[in-house]
C-alpha cells in the first residue's frame, strides 16, 4: 500500500473518533448543583430560628379585658372621639355663591308697588261707629234734659215758700212755669223715643249689609 493512501485512512479514522467524542459530550447531562451550594439554601441556613412565644401573664390578660369606665382602665388615643368629617367642597362651576352683576343698561325698570284701593266709606268701621256715636249722644242728651225737667217740675210744685208772697199773680206764674216745663218734658221724651228708633233702624241696616255688630257698640 502506498504511504499516501495510508495517511489518508488514518486521518479519516481520527476525525471519526473526534466527532463521536463530541456527540457523547453534548448528550451527557451536567450534574445538578448540591442544595448547600445554592444561594437560597445558604440564606436559609443563615436565617435564625424564631424565638419561642411567651404566654401573656394573667394580670396582662385582665387589663386587656377591661372596658372604659372600669376601675383601673387606662385610656389611650383609641378612646378619643373621632373628629367630624370635613364638609364636602363644592366643585367649581356649580353656581353656589355666584353673583351676577348687571350693567346699568341691562337693569329693567323698577317694579311699581301695587296700591290697594280704599274701600267705600259706607264699608268702613269708622263710618258706622260715627253714625252710632251720633245717635247715642242724642239719646244721652235727651235723658239728661228729661232728668233736669223732671227736677224743675218737682221744685215748682213744692214751692210753698214766702218768696213773692205779696204778688197776686204768684200762683198763676208758678202754674204757668209748671205747664211750660211739662211741655218741654213731653218734647224731650218724644225726642228720645225717636233717637231710640233711629238706633234700631241703624242696627237693622248694618245687619242687612253684613256689618259686624261690634262696629256699632261703644269702644
Amino acid at each position: 500500500m502506498r504511504p499516501s493512501v495510508m495517511a489518508g485512512l488514518l486521518a479519516g479514522a481520527a476525525l471519526t473518533v473526534l466527532i463521536a467524542h463530541e456527540a457523547r459530550a453534548v448528550d451527557t447531562p451536567l450534574p445538578a448543583p448540591s442544595p448547600a451550594a445554592s444561594p437560597r439554601a445558604r440564606s436559609a441556613a443563615k436565617k435564625p430560628s424564631p424565638s419561642p412565644s411567651v404566654a401573656p401573664s394573667p394580670a396582662a390578660s385582665a387589663d386587656a379585658e377591661k372596658k372604659p369606665g372600669d376601675p383601673g382602665y387606662v385610656y389611650g388615643n383609641h378612646d378619643l372621639p373621632k373628629p367630624p368629617s370635613a364638609p364636602p367642597i363644592p366643585a367649581p362651576g356649580t353656581g353656589r355663591g355666584a353673583v351676577t352683576v348687571l350693567k346699568p343698561g341691562e337693569m329693567g325698570p323698577a317694579p311699581t308697588p301695587e296700591v290697594t284701593p280704599e274701600p267705600p266709606l259706607e264699608e268702613t268701621e269708622r263710618y258706622w261707629r260715627d253714625r252710632a256715636l251720633q245717635v247715642r249722644d242724642a239719646i244721652a242728651g235727651d235723658e239728661s234734659r228729661i232728668a233736669d225737667l223732671e227736677q224743675k217740675i218737682a221744685e215748682l210744685r213744692n214751692d210753698r215758700g214766702s218768696v213773692n208772697a205779696m204778688d197776686p199773680n204768684r200762683e198763676q206764674s208758678r202754674q204757668a212755669a209748671i205747664a211750660d216745663a211739662q211741655a218741654q218734658l213731653e218734647g224731650a221724651r218724644a225726642d228720645i223715643e225717636r233717637q231710640r228708633q233711629a238706633m234700631n233702624a241703624l242696627e237693622e241696616e248694618a245687619r242687612r249689609k253684613s256689618i259686624p255688630p261690634g262696629w256699632l257698640r261703644e269702644p
